[in-house]
């Protein structure tokens, strides 16, 4: 595993730790999860001396338990917009931590949850880092991508 991947790996641990009190364990997993039926992906860009994105994926399930964590209700009771809201907030936490491992000075966009859950939908670019894991028997993937110019 590579610096930047260790990196990625220590912070989404960290961040499903403290944030929803679950553990994150690296997976390997063929082909790209992000595309999959019942995957959620959004993204937050970074901007100024470093131009990427991070984007985070994980199951529609997953992200419904995040949001009954997040928002202390019943598992499965949930709105699909408490679920959107829990995924944007790990991706905004998640991408704020990525931040300082780029060159600076740099600012975070809002976050962003793709039109129809599929990864196809958010910014592309030069992938520098991206590992998966299984939280909770579910798939979660997590990217560093560079924009490359157009």
């Amino acid at each position: 595993m590579q610096l930047l991947e260790e990196q990625i790996t220590e912070i989404t641990q960290m961040v499903f730790t403290t944030v929803l009190g679950l553990d994150a364990v690296p997976a390997e997993v063929d082909g790209s999860l992000a595309a999959a039926a019942g995957m959620l992906a959004g993204a937050v860009q970074i901007t100024g001396a470093f131009e990427g994105t991070v984007t985070v994926a994980c199951s529609s399930a997953l992200a419904s338990h995040a949001a009954a964590i997040l928002f202390d209700v019943p598992d499965g009771a949930a709105t699909e917009s408490d679920t959107r809201d829990a995924l944007s907030e790990l991706i905004n936490i998640t991408g704020g931590n990525l931040k300082p491992l780029v060159p600076g000075p740099s600012k975070l966009s809002l976050p962003c949850i793709a039109d129809g859950g599929s990864a196809e939908d958010l910014p592309a670019g030069k992938l520098l880092g991206k590992v998966r894991f299984d939280c909770m028997g579910q798939p979660v993937e997590v990217a560093l991508l560079e924009s490359t110019p157009v």
